[in-house]
């Protein structure tokens, strides 16, 4: 498994596992606050190239195939509160530790190359999974 940073080549299975479906899986284990929208391939293509080498987004990989992305955004405008997350979108690639492995790197690449004394994760209370990763 890695976590890399999105290329061309990824653009199409992001889509399919994000943006496809109007209600999919992985969205009933999501904060509910935050609102999912699905779009054609179409609608995708017009945004799809701000994906590429994002520096605050990356996919999970395992064994060449995209399951999911990790994430981080400032919560101040002083770039001094970081949040990070993970959402692996596969649901067949829950409870294999995937997300603790993916989360364990990211957390590492955050702290190796961004200026930052503290990264946080908050998930909904729903999401019984998140919580065990993020105890972990």
């Amino acid at each position: 498994m890695v976590i890399r940073p999105i290329e061309e080549q990824d653009l199409a299975r992001l889509w399919e596992l994000i943006y496809r479906e109007a209600t999919p899986e992985w969205k009933q284990w999501d904060a509910p606050y935050f609102e999912h929208k699905s779009m054609s391939y179409e609608e995708f293509q017009q945004i799809e190239r701000s994906f590429i080498k994002k520096e605050d987004m990356w996919v999970i990989e395992v064994s060449g195939t995209v399951y999911g992305t990790v994430s981080y955004y400032f919560e101040d405008a002083g770039r001094e509160w970081l949040e990070m997350g993970i959402i692996l979108h596969q649901s067949d690639r829950w409870n294999r530790g995937v997300g603790t492995r993916a989360l364990r790197l990211w957390t590492k690449h955050l702290f190796e190359t961004l200026p930052v004394v503290r990264v946080g994760l908050t998930t909904w209370s729903g999401n019984e999974r998140m919580m065990r990763v993020a105890e972990k």
